[in-house]
């Protein structure tokens, strides 16, 4: 499994870029603007196939 983390932006073409956005997006969502939505979707979500979002 390759690791990936900022590297994706800029990237689009990347496999998990678009995983990455909507993870990000959904974080931004939740925890900035209080978005009960985005955080279930953050804590049930799944891992893209060949990416593991850390969820601390």
């Amino acid at each position: 499994m390759r690791r990936a983390a900022h590297e994706l932006i800029g990237h689009p073409d990347d496999v998990n870029y678009a995983s990455a956005a909507l993870v990000s997006t959904d974080f931004l969502k939740a925890y900035v603007l209080g978005d009960r939505q985005a955080l279930a979707k953050l804590n049930t979500g799944k891992d893209a196939k060949g990416a593991v979002w850390l969820k601390r």
